[in-house]
């Protein structure tokens, strides 16, 4: 019975930690989406190439000026969503009034 405990206790801790790693691949999953995005925003608005003497935006005829990283955080930052108001504080009622 003991050995049918120790096996039940590692299996529910196995499944937890999986259960856990599964719900953070959501949040990471984003991480590497988005390091692309601004990468590929930086290199094609930010960075003069070689070739082309200009960004490959400007040469495109997407952007008639060169954009600069504070353009871009300016562009994220637009893009969060503005942080909600908070409504009126409610009291909690003490349980002593409850009994």
């Amino acid at each position: 019975m003991i050995c049918v405990d120790a096996a039940a206790t590692a299996l529910n801790g196995i499944f937890r930690r999986s259960a856990l790693k599964r719900e953070a691949v959501h949040d990471v999953a984003a991480s590497p989406l988005h390091a692309v995005a601004l990468f590929t925003t930086y290199y094609n608005f930010v960075r003069i190439h070689n070739t082309l003497r200009v960004t490959p935006a400007i040469a495109a005829g997407v952007s008639d000026r060169l954009w600069g990283v504070a353009d871009i955080v300016a562009l994220v930052e637009a893009a969060e969503a503005p942080a909600k108001k908070r409504g009126p504080y409610k009291s909690r009622e003490h349980k002593s009034a409850l009994l």
